[in-house]
């Protein structure tokens, strides 16, 4: 007989829509510190049930994408500089009014 399954502490699901189409899917995230382990449908969403569309399966994807940006860049001539969240948001801000 095998031993009950015991979830790791550090691992957390948290409930999001996806933001890739129009269609808002509700799902379920389950993450610890280091990585996002899964994706998957949220059988509460009221409109979803649980569906999701492949966008949405690719959302691990794209979190893991290697070329995915961290933090917010601006362009300096030819090249691009990083910058920290509040100046981004101060420089945007500026820019707007």
């Amino acid at each position: 007989m095998n031993a009950p399954h015991t979830p790791d502490p550090s691992t957390r699901t948290v409930h999001r829509a996806c933001h890739l189409c129009e269609a808002l899917c509700g799902i379920d995230i389950q993450a610890n510190e280091k990585e996002v382990i899964s994706v998957r449908g949220d059988f509460a969403d009221t409109f979803g049930r649980g569906h999701i569309c492949p966008k949405a399966v690719a959302l691990i994807d794209l979190h893991n994408d290697p070329d995915r940006l961290h933090t917010p860049m601006r362009r300096v001539g030819e090249r691009w500089e990083a910058m920290g969240w509040d100046e981004a948001f101060t420089y945007v801000g500026e820019r707007l009014a």
